[in-house]
């Protein structure tokens, strides 16, 4: 008996220990820095010659599961936050998933709550989580949260855009299902419709 629980606390102690995030890594990360590429593989082990077990889109929210390596040989493990397919992904893909910032607590609130591209000024596009609300004037209340935290609010009815600060500079242009909106000529964000015009 006292052989059979030694084999097996030696089994235990040899079997690969799910990876966990690290101290000082976030607990989710999101897909970003896709450039002309419209997917992320993810792969069955930290390597690019792993099996592709699913394909992710830019703003895919990840569950840390851990990372290994340095620089551009770094490789995360990972899985959907809805806790679908878990696999491997390259660092250089990932940056930290920005939590929505809280419901705006007048109005009513118009799902889903998600995540819209935005730009600031020449830095990279990325995707950026807005939370949505409906005015007592009928109009669609839009903020934007991006990655430094400042907060873009921005209000949509029919075709016309606006913000509440009358001194900011607001274009906006339609380009297929969305809007795209540029304001004081430093920020560009794009809106879909189904954003700002629930059924």
């Amino acid at each position: 008996m006292a052989g059979w629980i030694c084999r097996l606390a030696l089994a235990a102690a040899l079997a690969p220990a799910a990876a966990t995030a690290q101290t000082g890594e976030p607990e989710f990360w999101e897909v970003t820095g896709l450039g002309s590429a419209r997917t992320l593989n993810l792969r069955d082990s930290a390597s690019s010659g792993g099996a592709v077990v699913a394909e992710l889109s830019s703003g895919t929210v990840l569950r840390n599961l851990g990372c290994e390596g340095e620089g551009p040989k770094r490789w995360c493990q990972v899985e959907t936050a809805d806790s679908g397919p878990r696999g491997w992904v390259s660092a250089r893909y990932l940056a930290d998933f920005v939590e929505p910032p809280p419901r705006a607590a007048a109005g009513t609130d118009l799902p889903p709550t998600g995540t819209v591209f935005c730009q600031l000024g020449d830095d990279p596009a990325r995707t950026c989580p807005y939370v949505t609300s409906r005015t007592e004037e009928g109009a669609t209340e839009v903020v934007v949260t991006f990655a430094d935290g400042f907060q873009r609010t921005l209000a949509f009815r029919g075709d016309d855009v606006w913000s509440p600060d009358p001194t900011d500079e607001v274009t906006a242009r339609r380009a297929d299902d969305k809007t795209v909106v540029e304001v004081n000529a430093v920020e560009r964000l794009e809106i879909p419709d189904a954003v700002v015009r629930p059924n």
